[in-house]
């Protein structure tokens, strides 16, 4: 392949990923966590919720029961509508930046779906990619450019990660976060 259509798939790959990556962020933040929901963002709500003695299960990224009661709790006595559902005014209020918030779900996103087209199939094979996946792309490589170069097929793939890839994703993220990287 010549030079020039090399380039212009590679960037038609990095616009389409970006583009990607815009639809992940978009459809994030128009959701609001309610039972049911899981991710990061969950996580981080529960985090929030237990610094405030309110909530004492697990932070486990799970929207369960206690976290709900933890929730209505929280938005009494907050004076916010009482609905049990995380809306934006509700992170607001638990001092989370849903911009980071959303950017984080979708960098979990996009590491989960290249960790199951590696075709990992135990947890620290899943961790070992995610690891080698957040390594390359710290600032030298963007996540989308590492994406179009290395899993060419990621924008034709119909499939859906497993938790374990999710899993994953959000522990790398988050070690890394702790010692001071980009999350």
């Amino acid at each position: 392949m010549s030079r020039k259509p090399r380039k212009m798939w590679l960037l038609t790959a990095l616009l389409a990923i970006d583009l990607i990556m815009l639809i992940l962020i978009s459809s994030v933040s128009a959701r609001a966590e309610t039972l049911g929901s899981s991710g990061e963002r969950v996580a981080r709500i529960q985090h929030e919720l237990r610094k405030m003695n309110l909530y004492h299960g697990k932070e486990n990224g799970i929207f369960d029961f206690e976290t709900k009661r933890a929730v209505a709790d929280f938005q009494r006595l907050e004076q916010l509508e009482n609905d049990s559902r995380v809306n934006h005014e509700t992170l607001y209020a638990l001092g989370l930046d849903s911009d980071s918030s959303e950017c984080f779900t979708a960098r979990t996103e996009l590491i989960a779906r290249c960790i199951t087209l590696s075709g990992c199939r135990t947890y620290p094979e899943m961790l070992t990619v995610a690891e080698q996946i957040f390594e390359k792309t710290d600032g030298t490589v963007t996540l989308g450019r590492y994406i179009s170069e290395n899993y060419p097929d990621f924008l034709s793939a119909d499939f859906e990660p497993s938790d374990k890839a999710y899993t994953a994703a959000v522990q790398v993220i988050r070690k890394s976060a702790h010692l001071g990287g980009t999350p």
